[in-house]
């Protein structure tokens, strides 16, 4: 359940790849020039990929404080009565999602740069 956590957020990576690829295409249909706050020219599809990079990120630390509060109780019900009450078994599970909890910012970033990529 911990891994397939990223799953609910897949729709960020086709969100992302489809919008970017609109937002090109809108770009080389027009000439017009673009600049942000700064003054600088931007690049058709950088407000694509920086919204979508905001928005993983902050679903990934948000997913991360989820499942570092509720892992002990989740992994309890999903291995069963008998096999959390074996020792070590629920502490070492309890440490993987710790770590795999950990990652869930950086790997929904990287899918949503990986699909602006594409």
């Amino acid at each position: 359940f911990i891994d397939g956590s990223l799953y609910l957020f897949a729709f960020l990576n086709v969100a992302t790849t489809n919008l970017y690829a609109s937002a090109l295409a809108r770009g080389a249909a027009t000439d017009k020039v673009v600049t942000n706050r700064e003054g600088n020219v931007q690049k058709p599809g950088e407000g694509v990929v920086r919204t979508a990079a905001k928005t993983s990120l902050y679903s990934g630390i948000g997913l991360m404080l989820f499942l570092l509060g509720v892992a002990r109780p989740l992994i309890a019900l999903y291995i069963g009565p008998e096999a959390a009450a074996s020792p070590g078994l629920l502490d070492s599970a309890h440490e993987y999602v710790k770590i795999r909890a950990l990652s869930m910012p950086t790997s929904l970033l990287g899918g949503v740069l990986q699909a602006a990529l594409l």
